[in-house]
């Protein structure tokens, strides 16, 4: 990746390409070991420094999305950025494929896959993948039919985002578990963001079901990523605690609604957030103090 320095394309005033790709290629040695705090420190930075110039500000924000969607789980903050990369507009297309055979994958391609899979109706949904379809062709149809099958169906948008989360993990078949959890947490999220709206309408019985899968596979996500870190419990603090604040918000949130019949169920998760290094301390985690 440090190619970055020696191809004239990306050269422009001062040292901003520079110092762009070298944010982003740290950035990426620190999400492969697990520090996932800060690689997105990284990704933030490369964010700042590049607001004066679309086509890599559009990437910065792409960059953002995708860390956010299949590394942190923070859907709601993978939305943000996949379409704050897509007003970038043309000069961010045209960066995107002038990057393209150099950086190996399409960023602005993937802003349109991530903006359609994180949107909250069909309708929206398939205007970005009909935009990719324009630009793209064929990569966006097996979307596409995904969608309208189950908006055909008469199903709500809330069922295809949940048969979508279900394609990275498995909570009933340790073979059919791809333990992929980050999107599927990105996407259980807004599912629960936005469980009141038309397009989702969850009765109780489904946003607990969503809550609990929510809560549960970020705990095996955290230890799932301590075992890549192999830091000390200090470094678990640092790097990856913060996953856990979006989840507990949302349990804290629930609880004064939750039936008696369902509380043992979140008690116990509450006793598995407890165990991880550094969550209590949190201030997510201080409603929960009295479970513990």
């Amino acid at each position: 990746m440090m190619f970055f320095r020696r191809n004239n394309s990306f050269k422009g005033s001062g040292n901003m390409p520079e110092q762009f790709w070298n944010l982003y290629q740290r950035s990426l040695l620190e999400k492969d070991r697990g520090a996932l705090a800060s690689a997105l420190r990284l990704r933030k930075e490369a964010y700042d420094i590049s607001k004066t110039d679309n086509g890599y500000l559009g990437m910065a924000c792409h960059n953002l999305a995708i860390l956010e969607m299949y590394h942190l789980g923070d859907g709601k903050a993978a939305a943000k950025y996949a379409r704050e990369s897509l007003d970038c507009g043309e000069e961010y297309y045209r960066f995107s494929e002038k990057c393209r055979e150099i950086i190996m994958f399409g960023a602005h391609l993937e802003s349109l896959q991530t903006a359609a899979v994180t949107s909250t109706t069909y309708d929206e949904a398939l205007g970005y993948i009909a935009e990719g379809k324009k630009r793209y062709g064929s990569i966006f149809e097996n979307m596409e039919k995904s969608v309208n099958s189950i908006r055909n169906s008469g199903g709500r948008f809330y069922e295809y985002l949940r048969a979508t989360s279900l394609l990275y993990y498995s909570r009933v078949s340790a073979e059919q578990d791809k333990g992929d959890y980050a999107p599927a947490m990105s996407l259980l999220q807004i599912i629960i963001d936005h469980a009141e709206e038309r397009e989702f309408d969850l009765g109780y019985e489904e946003y607990v079901d969503v809550l609990d899968d929510y809560l549960t596979i970020t705990v095996m996500y955290l230890m799932k990523k301590a075992r890549v870190l192999k830091g000390t419990m200090a470094d678990f603090g640092n790097e990856l605690a913060f996953i856990a604040d979006e989840p507990l918000k949302r349990l804290a949130d629930f609880l004064p609604d939750c039936q008696p019949s369902d509380m043992k169920t979140f008690q116990f998760i509450i006793q598995g957030y407890a165990q991880l290094p550094y969550i209590k301390e949190r201030s997510s985690f201080r409603p929960f103090l009295s479970y513990i």
